[in-house]
């Protein structure tokens, strides 16, 4: 209560901890304000694997606005959490919105995130298009014909094809032409929107306004109708250039090259990070071909890059195109402290031809996902940047023969003395021989990933290697996106809310689903996790490392019997048996 003692009620002196806690009391589902920052453990998590995303509810969408209500300090509090993360499709609708938030600087500042969520385009003109439909037409007019004709013919049960047969023939085609009908409607827009430079002009002027941007985030999504469009292609002769990889490859340069515009054009001297985990092998070179010059303007204003290759049929042929590029950009990266390559399936590729021996100072995570290394090529990496390394993620990546991990987690235990975490979910030995070459991707093995928790380390109570002090990169977490790769909805999802709120992550259509880009998204940790952190860290360098070697951490317990894939109890223990050195038991590292 106000009082002439105390002029300002208790509730509007609340430090913003609080009222994170009572927020998230009222609406557990709200996103917190705060980005997670890519060396935290449950940055990319194995929960980004999920079919769907998490979605907000309406109810807590509601609380979040209702609280904003309150008074002005709880409006401007709120702002932070409700615009930190905002999702915009490459449509006009999802522009206009944009541009309402570019109008409001009160509400820009707050932006931390952008996800630009880019459909394929088509290669198609209009006169393709318009003789693809009139085929339909005639196709479906030819069925009715038949159907006609029918009508009053005796046994009509015995011919063929049926009856029904026909029927199914015709609704097929009648959705043909409604399928044709809508590609050639976005096909227009899209190009409409690319001639104008609309989409340009809307993000330079948003990466200008959004002073506190700390990520963008290019999308690849799909609706049902693109799908759809995809089958079709497939089944008729003649469209060879409207596969999914080609037409994801024209849409991928285009928002790729605008984007880097806009990246060029925003004020920040160093925008923090950089993600995409569909990138087409090709958007590179294509870009490098048409700006040379800026992909090494951009390259050293990156903070963190986070890139995973789209699947090729020549995707290894592609990553030796781009050797020198990569060169380039990596020697430019000087700010570089996260760094994650991935793929969709284990590649060959060497380390020497993707990173060139690059040593960067201030480096403090890496991750690598689904790659067929030797053991050296790893331990030369780590070595090189021993001083600097906080974290590393060798997700599904395999040693070719000769190697064994043991060599590798006994240097990481042994010489990187600042090593926090170590994830390595499904790592094991190369096994082209045993699946004939062709890989099979663990879609979820017989282990479940959750211990029954939110949080925890390990991925089931059986383990018992909990010790209290990480979060495991298996467990769920907050959705920090909302959104997923290869999404469904609407694409007039944008303006659902009718509202610049919309346009938030919070206002992402619920119908949005994940369909088949097994993809990384990241997640957010509330404040109250991210401090319980800071503190564990503090608490641990400030006190002398304890002797774990009675509990099973002793130098001699590594162990690995080569088994081409290691059993998860086995791969989690390594993880443990990694970071818990021991100063008095471990042999000096020159003896590696």
């Amino acid at each position: 209560m106000e009082t002439p003692s105390n002029p300002t009620p208790i509730l509007l002196r609340f430090p913003d901890e609080i009222l994170n806690i009572i927020l998230e009391l009222l609406a557990p589902q709200s996103l917190s304000g705060e980005l997670i920052t890519i060396d935290h453990r449950t940055s990319l998590s194995v929960e980004s694997f999920a079919s769907e995303p998490a979605q907000v509810s309406d109810e807590h969408s509601h609380v979040t606005g209702t609280f904003r209500l309150i008074c002005k300090k709880f409006e401007l509090w709120t702002l932070s959490r409700q615009f930190a993360r905002v999702s915009i499709r490459f449509s006009p609708e999802g522009f206009k919105k944009l541009g309402l938030l570019v109008e409001r600087p009160h509400i820009a500042k707050h932006v931390k995130k952008i996800s630009y969520m880019v459909p394929s385009f088509s290669s198609l003109d209009q006169a393709r298009f318009t003789e693809l439909l009139h085929e339909a037409i005639a196709t479906t007019n030819e069925l009715q014909r038949q159907l006609n004709q029918r009508q009053n013919v005796p046994h009509v049960d015995r011919l063929r094809p049926t009856n029904h047969e026909l029927r199914n023939r015709r609704a097929r085609s009648e959705n043909n032409e409604r399928l044709i009908a809508e590609m050639m409607k976005r096909t227009e827009i899209q190009r409409r929107i690319i001639g104008e430079r609309s989409d340009e002009r809307a993000l330079v002027s948003a990466l200008k306004a959004f002073t506190g941007l700390q990520q963008i985030r290019l999308m690849r999504v799909q609706d049902p109708f693109d799908a759809g469009w995809n089958n079709f292609s497939r089944m008729h002769l003649g469209l060879d250039s409207e596969s999914r990889s080609s037409r994801w490859t024209l849409a991928c340069e285009h928002a790729a090259r605008t984007l880097c515009r806009a990246f060029l054009a925003s004020p920040s001297p160093v925008l923090g990070r950089i993600s995409c985990r569909s990138l087409d092998p090709q958007t590179p070179l294509l870009l490098a071909q048409i700006q040379p010059k800026n992909i090494s303007d951009v390259a050293v204003r990156l903070n963190c890059l986070e890139l995973q290759f789209d699947d090729q049929p020549n995707l290894e042929e592609d990553l030796l195109e781009l050797s020198r590029l990569f060169q380039t950009v990596f020697t430019a990266a000087v700010n570089i402290e996260g760094l994650h390559i991935g793929f969709t399936r284990p590649v060959s590729i060497s380390f020497k031809t993707v990173f060139h021996n690059v040593h960067w100072k201030k480096l403090k995570y890496i991750g690598f996902g689904a790659w067929r290394l030797d053991s050296e090529e790893i331990i030369d990496f780590a070595r090189r940047h021993r001083k600097s390394l906080r974290s590393i993620r060798l997700r599904d990546v395999r040693l070719n023969e000769g190697s064994r991990w043991v060599e590798v987690l006994r240097v990481l235990r042994l010489e990187l003395l600042s090593l926090k975490w170590v994830s390595l979910r499904k790592v094991g030995y190369s096994d082209e021989e045993e699946l004939g070459g062709m890989y099979v991707p663990d879609q979820q093995d017989d282990d479940d990933d959750s211990d029954g928790s939110n949080w925890g380390v390990g991925d089931g109570a059986s383990e018992n290697f909990d010790d209290g002090e990480e979060e495991d990169d298996d467990d769920a977490s907050l959705d920090e996106n909302g959104d997923h790769e290869e999404e469904h909805g609407d694409e007039s999802g944008d303006s659902a809310h009718g509202s610049v709120a919309g346009d938030s992550e919070l206002g992402t259509s619920v119908n949005d689903l994940a369909i088949d880009d097994q993809t990384m998204l990241h997640h957010s940790t509330a404040p109250s996790d991210t401090m319980a952190e800071d503190e564990t860290a503090h608490h641990k360098s400030s006190s002398p490392p304890q002797c774990q070697c009675d509990n099973g951490f002793a130098w001699e317990d590594l162990i690995d019997d080569g088994a081409l894939r290691v059993p998860k109890i086995q791969w989690k223990w390594w993880e443990k048996w990694a970071i818990n050195r021991c100063h008095i038991h471990d042999p000096p590292a020159s003896s590696l």
